[in-house]
């Protein structure tokens, strides 16, 4: 599902840029990703505590429901389901162990590792004149011998 939803936010993006000329679309598409890749970055700076709002609401939620558990054993050291974010029976026994259920959350959610993806960026390219390869192509034909010029016009 989540490379569903990537394909699509991204034919999302360039729907804009689709119908045009090659080099303008690419130029579009280039433009857009960075701006992106900046909206991201200034978003991730402005995240206060070590963990995503998003993902510190649900372990906050988490934690609110683990409120009435008692665990029977506090051995296992399984506490992530597959979101990476300890369940509310994970969280009951990490605080029997007295850690902080933070420190059990995927790195990926981290404020940290968010300013460390978005810390690229995509480079401006040296644009070139669009007469500029036809030069060189006539140029490259005035060099070549009288046989290679036959050829290359057959």
């Amino acid at each position: 599902m989540l490379v569903n939803n990537l394909s699509e936010r991204f034919n999302k993006l360039i729907l804009g840029a689709r119908g045009k000329p090659i080099l303008t679309m690419m130029e579009t598409i280039k433009t857009k990703i960075m701006l992106l890749i900046v909206k991201k970055k200034e978003e991730a700076k402005k995240i206060k505590g070590i963990l995503c709002p998003k993902i510190k609401k649900k372990l906050d939620l988490n934690m609110k429901d683990s409120l009435g558990f008692v665990p029977s054993h506090a051995s296992e050291d399984r506490y992530q389901d597959l979101t990476g974010i300890p369940c509310m029976h994970a969280v009951a026994v990490i605080h029997v162990k007295d850690e902080y259920p933070e420190t059990y959350v995927q790195t990926g959610y981290t404020k940290q590792t968010q300013l460390a993806i978005y810390s690229n960026f995509i480079r401006p390219v040296k644009r070139h004149k669009v007469g500029a390869h036809k030069q060189v192509v006539a140029q490259t034909q005035q060099q070549a011998t009288p046989t290679q010029q036959k050829t290359a016009t057959q």
